[in-house]
């Protein structure tokens, strides 16, 4: 990430701060978390400085070498957007190469009200991150936590109770729809 922000530095660059490491929403920040690099001002973004960004609050999810701009902290949390919620969910089997922010279509054993001949059901959401295979449930299921719309974040709880998951692995180009599809309708 931080070879994308590299055609940003210019003659009047000043320090900037970047993230040392991956870290999640709600951490305060220390002067651990972040390491100066140089950069240009970029019109309409608001970069921070080291010192700017102390005793802060990442209001989101933030990569390792992402610069830290006006709304990234701020003094709470802002994430997950309104409307949308994080769910665990447990699958058997993560597809090769799976990382956060992939698109994925998360197929239940269930239609989610525990009735096993309900029509399968498939959420769209995005991957928010993988947990090491030392956090499974201890069924041999890894867990694998999914933003999505908060309603269907419901309804995929509901539904793993019956059992893992399946993640299908989406085209991040491909137009996918944001309603869950139960019954072949839409």
């Amino acid at each position: 990430m931080a070879g994308a922000w590299a055609g940003w530095v210019l003659d009047d660059a000043r320090p900037v701060a970047v993230l040392a490491a991956d870290l999640p929403a709600g951490h305060v920040l220390t002067a651990s978390d972040v390491r100066p690099v140089e950069m240009g001002e970029v019109e309409g973004v608001r970069m921070l400085s080291p010192q700017q960004v102390q005793g802060q609050v990442l209001t989101r999810p933030t990569l390792a070498g992402s610069p830290l701009v006006a709304g990234s902290v701020g003094d709470r949390v802002v994430w997950p957007d309104l409307g949308r919620a994080v769910v665990a969910v447990p699958v058997s089997t993560v597809p090769h190469g799976l990382e956060a922010g992939a698109t994925v279509d998360v197929v239940t054993p269930t239609g989610g009200d525990g009735d096993a001949d309900a029509s399968l059901g498939a959420v769209t959401g995005s991957v928010h991150r993988v947990l090491p295979t030392e956090d499974t449930l201890g069924t041999g299921e890894r867990v694998v936590e999914v933003v999505m719309s908060r309603d269907q974040a419901t309804y995929v709880s509901r539904a793993v109770a019956d059992g893992p998951a399946q993640l299908l692995v989406l085209n991040p180009h491909e137009d996918v729809r944001a309603a869950t599809v139960v019954g072949g309708g839409e």
